[in-house]
């Protein structure tokens, strides 16, 4: 694979990993629940990847708690698909264990999101057609589709940066507009973690040969 196709694969995953976090606006978007376990994505527009600063996360926490909960259920849903694909395909050891935690990490995280929903009574609100999900089903299959390998580590590792990175940007706008206590408790929280995760991501990238 070329380096612009890398490219190319690594930007279109960063978007569909979190471009809910850019799209709410003033709607109160929710995340939800498909069979497989994983997050699905409420309503949301294409206004781009949060990746792009923390202004358009700033602008997305508009919509209220319920959207807040949505985008970060995009953001965890995202990581535990990505991971999931990454663990049998990584060949770097260093980059297997990192799949596999962003899974656990992420499901552990959801689950805690999706607790205080219960607890909150923050009703998910109905989805509306968007293009966002398609964009997230094309995203996997590129990463599917891509063979096992060294090159396949470093296009993995380089949206982990990516999309932590617009995660991290997300949390730190969300905590201030976060109405409910607890919610900004859990966003307090998951901060860290997620520092830790991008941290650990640029180190292995590093390690790879990345830039």
């Amino acid at each position: 694979m070329t380096g612009g196709t890398r490219r190319r694969t690594t930007a279109a995953l960063a978007m569909a990993c979190l471009a809910a976090t850019a799209a709410c606006g003033d709607r109160d978007d929710t995340a939800t629940t498909d069979s497989a376990g994983a997050p699905t994505i409420g309503a949301a527009t294409d206004t781009g990847a949060l990746g792009a600063g923390a202004t358009g996360a700033a602008a997305a926490t508009t919509g209220g708690d319920a959207a807040i909960l949505a985008q970060m259920g995009a953001a965890n849903g995202a990581e535990i698909a990505a991971g999931e694909l990454a663990q049998p395909k990584a060949r770097n050891q260093q980059v297997k264990d990192f799949a596999r935690d962003m899974v656990t990490d992420h499901r552990a995280m959801q689950a805690q999101a999706d607790s205080l929903a219960v607890r909150a009574g923050i009703s998910p609100a109905a989805p509306q057609p968007d293009t966002l999900q398609q964009k997230l089903d094309s995203a996997r299959q590129q990463l599917q589709s891509q063979a096992a390998g060294a090159e396949f580590d470093r296009m993995y590792m380089d949206m982990q940066v990516r999309d932590h990175e617009g995660t991290l940007a997300l949390l730190n706008a969300s905590r201030g507009a976060a109405r409910n206590a607890d919610l900004r408790t859990l966003i307090e929280g998951a901060i860290p973690k997620v520092q830790q995760h991008l941290d650990r991501a640029r180190q292995i990238r590093t390690a790879l040969g990345g830039g």
